[in-house]
């Protein structure tokens, strides 16, 4: 596991890949602009934790790599390419964690089949979570919103 949350960072390393047996990538709360495509290759990888970064894109088919069950990307300015290449997200992941901005980018894309230009799209796929809140001020507290039945027993 790798546990980096709020430390300014900007990029990740260049050897990362050489962690193959990595996990758990929590990245949150950081500067990072991309993450490396070595992470496709990264066969024990089950979990990127990347929200309220600078991430616009991510690597081509991140949200199809086998074994990944989780990627949260709430609040990143992601552009409409990279969203159109995560929506909708295969089954096999278990949760993709997008913001209403995002899921509106989105759904505002022609490409995207959506009728409607708000951020109440209904249905989402069920392996899609959009709900974060941050309480804002000098607190470092950010709540993600899980349903239910995606929570580990």
């Amino acid at each position: 596991e790798i546990h980096a949350m709020g430390n300014s960072i900007v990029a990740l390393p260049s050897g990362l890949h050489h962690f193959a047996r990595l996990r758990w990538l929590l990245i949150a709360d950081n500067c990072i602009e991309a993450l490396p495509a070595a992470l496709l290759g990264m066969p024990a990888l089950e979990s990127i934790v990347a929200y309220n970064n600078r991430l616009t894109d991510v690597p081509l088919g991140l949200g199809r790599k086998p074994g990944l069950q989780t990627l949260l990307l709430e609040r990143n300015p992601l552009s409409p390419n990279c969203l159109m290449d995560l929506l909708p997200p295969p089954s096999s992941l278990g949760t993709l964690g997008l913001d209403r901005q995002q899921i509106a980018t989105w759904a505002a894309t022609p490409s995207s089949g959506c009728q409607r230009e708000d951020a109440d799209i209904e249905p989402l796929p069920p392996n899609v979570v959009s709900g974060s809140c941050d309480l804002g001020g000098d607190l470092p507290f950010y709540l993600k919103l899980t349903r239910v039945s995606q929570l580990r027993r």
